[in-house]
């Protein structure tokens, strides 16, 4: 198996033989137990079982979906009596992200060249999802992706980073935050035959999730010695640029970055009053101003898309921790 570098995530990327990031000294560590031991414990047989069953979990292909069943059962089975064995929870998080077919390298690739691409960090990965999905014949799964990320945050729970199989767990845990902080708001829309966008399914509860990525996956890749300066910014991109609006994290901010970041035109109007001129919304649908009242002019997107996305301190906000 290959390992991705957190000093630099893209190191042997192109080596890319499997398809899930599974750490070599699991296999290692249960092997040397299993010999001193002489007969293997009922978890360091469902530890092997699982690697085994991965092996053969591809996101790519959904008929490779029992095998990260699999995976996923016999690394439970471990977690079940021992919730915070590290090795079980990599196991099953990659189990979960076979089934939500997602492709851990491919997808943290994707999240390492957002800062250095021209194109805007939410249509690249628009673009990237898109090609997935096609080439995939399947779409992505927000409820195993969102279990990959619960089964490894118990796990991880409490645990110390500086040995590596810790810095694996948080290193793995920050890069599926980030990728869910990107994928799950662009699996939440829809788009009209004109190119409008719905973001009606961008709720309170689904920013929440959103939030919890984007202030845990910077500390959790911190944590585990990642030092890669654009991998960060990426991570905290989005968040920055609702905390730095003049209404701070909500679900309408998200939507309106949404709308301002993949829509084919610039909407006509947003949900909220960015650059504070009174003009927001559409005679439709009223935008609010920062003090709660009703905007007294609908319209003005391209200026408050142009506010909401460049806010006044993004570039030191993307470079410090967003806790």
């Amino acid at each position: 198996m290959i390992e991705i570098s957190q000093n630099n995530p893209t190191k042997n990327m192109n080596q890319r033989s499997p398809r899930l990031f599974i750490p070599l000294i699991i296999v290692a560590s249960t092997v040397a137990l299993g010999a001193l031991n002489g007969c293997p414990t009922t978890a360091e047989t469902n530890i092997e079982q699982a690697q085994f069953a991965l092996d053969h979990c591809n996101p790519a292909s959904s008929t490779a979906d029992t095998a990260c069943q699999q995976a996923v059962d016999d690394a439970n089975a471990v977690l079940a009596t021992d919730p915070t064995n590290v090795e079980a929870g990599i196991l099953a998080s990659s189990g979960y992200l076979g089934l939500a077919g997602v492709d851990f390298l491919q997808f943290a690739a994707k999240l390492v060249a957002l800062q250095s691409g021209s194109t805007n960090d939410f249509k690249q990965v628009q673009t990237l999802v898109s090609d997935v999905e096609s080439t995939n014949s399947r779409t992505i799964d927000l409820v195993q992706l969102q279990s990959s990320k619960t089964v490894l945050v118990t796990a991880m729970a409490g645990q110390s980073s500086g040995t590596p199989l810790n810095d694996r767990g948080f290193f793995q845990l920050g890069i599926i935050q980030a990728i869910d902080g990107f994928v799950r708001p662009i699996k939440s829309i829809s788009t009209d035959s004109s190119g409008n966008i719905d973001a009606s399914n961008i709720t309170d509860a689904t920013a929440d999730i959103l939030k919890q990525n984007y202030i845990n996956s910077d500390s959790n890749l911190s944590t585990s010695g990642t030092t890669d300066d654009k991998t960060l910014k990426a991570t905290r991109e989005g968040y920055c640029r609702c905390k730095l609006s003049l209404f701070g994290y909500g679900a309408a901010c998200v939507r309106d970055l949404v709308k301002c970041e993949l829509q084919s035109s610039t909407p006509t109007g947003t949900e909220q009053d960015y650059n504070n001129d009174g003009t927001c919304g559409t005679a439709a649908s009223p935008g609010k101003k920062a003090s709660g009242a009703t905007c007294g002019t609908a319209g003005g997107g391209t200026d408050d898309c142009a506010a909401l996305r460049s806010p006044s301190g993004l570039v030191a906000c993307k470079a410090s921790n967003t806790e």
